[in-house]
């Protein structure tokens, strides 16, 4: 195996993107990566899927040992989270979709195509062991992911019920005591949100500022983790992000009232900016492909046909995604079970590099829209 076909296999652990069926200039750079998560798929049996499934709906403490769901509601959509059918081409028509919707972002591909010169050694040496066990049970937690970002989107009260759900494990396991000072800012900044979408939707109202100052509060905690990490270029996209704040039209439900609409200047440019930002982000941790996936499940990638329902969705798969860390953190500490490590720092400061690129070009495009009112 050359160096070449190495490096598009480590990549392709970084993110459940693109398939054979893409067209772009990165097309040497696609074919590598699918083949590398069809191999992941491919290397389980269908019921290893759904078993993967399972174990990450019982961290979750939506489902219990005995397959019970926690409430009468997620049981009444039960086959929606875990289908009984569930199989391998299911998997791998989740990753076209996710392809479908990942390749329309501009300053990911971008990071592709200055990725292809850089070999990231840190990352091939860590990954190689175990690579597509570990690849497919990340698949089988990205597929928890959408089927119950969905859910949550399709009724609010789902979203409810994971909230006290969620609530009561804290208070009756070790939750917190895995959690680091970040984090706990983190899930508060999250957890204020969320309670007041369930308030929203129950009063059939939103306030016109609502996120105002929460999301770019909410990413300046970011911010200063990277500028601690040293990660200055990232920091500084982030800094964009957060000066271009909502408020471009009022906050509002979408015409059927699933979800809440956050506007922000060139909306659909501000989420390309906002998912690589945040994917460079996570690239920090030890357990990244994981922590990704939050970001590139369809149900909040594919936001190009309507970028303001992007942060809400966003916002609900972020509230799973901490629980299922620290969650899973507990439940580490009794089975003696580890995670694995492939963070990178040469990885994760191009990644800062080119986002920092983006974010000067979307600056740009701002104020052109600005002067002339027009986002042509």
């Amino acid at each position: 195996m050359n160096i070449n076909s190495i490096k598009y296999n480590a990549l392709a652990i970084i993110f459940l993107l693109f398939s054979l069926n893409c067209f772009s200039a990165q097309s040497i750079v696609l074919n590598n990566v699918a083949n590398t998560l069809y191999e992941a798929v491919n290397s389980m049996e269908d019921h290893e899927l759904y078993e993967k499934m399972k174990k990450h709906y019982q961290t979750l403490r939506l489902l219990d040992n005995n397959d019970q769901w926690a409430t009468e509601r997620l049981s009444l959509v039960s086959d929606q989270l875990l289908p009984s059918t569930i199989n391998n081409q299911n998997a791998i028509e989740f990753i076209n979709q996710t392809v479908y919707s990942l390749n329309k972002n501009e300053y990911l591909l971008n990071f592709f195509e200055k990725a292809k010169s850089h070999t990231f050694n840190d990352l091939i040496n860590k990954s190689s062991p175990n690579r597509s066990q570990h690849l497919a049970d990340v698949i089988a937690y990205a597929l928890v992911q959408q089927y119950l970002t969905t859910a949550m989107y399709d009724d609010w009260r789902i979203i409810e019920d994971c909230k006290t759900i969620w609530s009561k494990t804290r208070d009756e396991t070790d939750f917190y005591d895995h959690m680091g000072l970040f984090a706990k800012v983190k899930l508060v900044s999250v957890e204020y949100p969320i309670s007041r979408i369930i308030s929203f939707h129950k009063e059939n109202n939103v306030p016109e500022y609502f996120t105002k100052l929460l999301l770019p509060l909410n990413i300046i905690e970011a911010v200063a983790v990277d500028t601690n990490n040293g990660f200055l270029d990232n920091a500084i996209a982030g800094l964009v992000l957060a000066a271009n704040n909502p408020g471009e039209l009022p906050s509002r439900f979408n015409d059927n009232h699933k979800s809440i609409l956050i506007s922000m200047p060139l909306p659909e440019k501000w989420a390309d900016l906002y998912s690589v930002w945040n994917l460079a982000f996570v690239s920090h941790y030890e357990y990244f492909p994981y922590t990704m996936v939050k970001l590139v499940i369809p149900k909040v990638s594919d936001y190009h046909d309507q970028p303001d329902e992007y942060i809400y969705n966003r916002a609900l798969a972020l509230y799973t995604h901490l629980h299922f860390t620290y969650l899973g953190s507990a439940d580490r500490a009794i089975t003696g079970e580890t995670l694995f490590d492939w963070s990178d720092k040469e990885f994760t400061k191009l990644f800062g590099e080119v986002n920092r690129a983006s974010a000067y070009d979307y600056e740009k495009a701002v104020i052109k829209y600005k002067i002339s009112g027009s986002e042509e």
